[in-house]
């Protein structure tokens, strides 16, 4: 075995060129496969960032969704949900889209990544702001009236110093004044790992930020949403 080693170093000695090349491939070769495997245990291996994950599961109305990826759900139909089942401990709605947000009507916006979330989002997810508070049980009842956000750890960091003093700051979204109320944990993104929100707001609060005629939340046809629920003790996906 050593003399077979020995040989193959001369070999290569003698080779700069190939060894240099074979040195390269390998290198590439191991970090695919590092990379790959990194991506595959933060997307398929690890739990979401919630409590007791293995209880939260998907809803989708949509054919065409199949129950997974983004979407498949309308507010009215989410709403009727809320109401009907009974196998969950909470139900919650939230989509995702780009909103401008400026830290003072001063400063310029910058167009950042944002979920807008139903008030029990946090509650159903099982997920504890480690600054401030999430959405109260009033917030978010009535469209457009509840300007408040609750801000991502890292935004919160890198944008504001993390400044224990954030709550209550006024910041700019789309050109609407939010009172800043809480700051999500730092393990806590989304529950989807291809996606990290800056700052979660009011599902509520689409039509004003959009400045759109009509509130697109009653539109019955507007499969957007994707909703997560809780079951309850003992409740099973099939029951469900």
């Amino acid at each position: 075995m050593l003399q077979e080693i020995r040989h193959a170093l001369r070999l290569l000695a003698r080779n700069p060129g190939f060894t240099a090349i074979a040195a390269l491939s390998l290198a590439l070769g191991i970090g695919a496969n590092s990379a790959i495997f990194s991506l595959a245990d933060a997307l398929l291996l690890r739990p979401l960032p919630v409590l007791e994950p293995s209880r939260v599961v998907t809803i989708s109305t949509d054919p065409q969704n199949g129950g997974g990826g983004i979407g498949g759900v309308s507010f009215p139909d989410y709403r009727d949900f809320r109401h009907e089942l009974r196998s969950f401990d909470g139900i919650a709605a939230f989509d995702y889209g780009p909103l401008s947000f400026a830290k003072s009507a001063a400063e310029t916006p910058q167009m950042r990544f944002a979920e807008l979330v139903t008030n029990n989002y946090f509650n159903v997810l099982g997920v504890d702001p480690v600054v401030g508070r999430a959405f109260s049980s009033h917030e978010g009842q009535v469209s457009g009236q509840d300007p408040v956000v609750v801000l991502a750890n890292d935004f919160w960091r890198s944008e504001f110093s993390s400044d224990p003093n954030i709550i209550g700051r006024t910041v700019r979204i789309n050109a609407v004044d939010f009172s800043v109320i809480g700051v999500a944990p730092a393990d806590f993104h989304s529950t989807d790992e291809y996606v990290r929100p800056y700052f979660y707001v009011p599902l509520s609060m689409d039509e004003r930020l959009q400045g759109l005629p009509k509130d697109p939340l009653e539109d019955r046809s507007n499969h957007s949403l994707e909703v997560k629920a809780r079951l309850k003790p003992g409740a099973t996906r099939e029951g469900a």
